[in-house]
């Protein structure tokens, strides 16, 4: 019987933890977008790699885009793709 307490109090744990996670993830994902637009108005200059990764992603080669986004813009591997998908 407490091994079944346990466990429903680990799932419920776990979910209650997943869903606090989703929401930061949301709220990431509007700070990014407002950050993106700030950046457009106030007209600042993007990092000197993008022309190089533009360049790989039109050339085809993008895994080499993806290498030289996580070395030059210090992305992790699923952001460098998720960039190089958005370009």
């Amino acid at each position: 019987m407490n091994s079944w307490v346990i466990t429903a109090f680990v799932f419920f744990g776990v979910i209650y933890i997943s869903d606090h996670i989703n929401q930061m993830n949301k709220r990431v994902k509007r700070t990014e977008n407002q950050l993106e637009q700030i950046a457009k108005q106030v007209g600042a200059p993007e990092h000197v790699s993008n022309e190089e990764i533009r360049q790989l992603v039109k050339d085809g080669e993008k895994i080499r885009a993806i290498k030289k986004a996580q070395k030059d813009l210090g992305l992790s591997l699923r952001e460098s793709k998720d960039y190089i998908d958005f370009l």
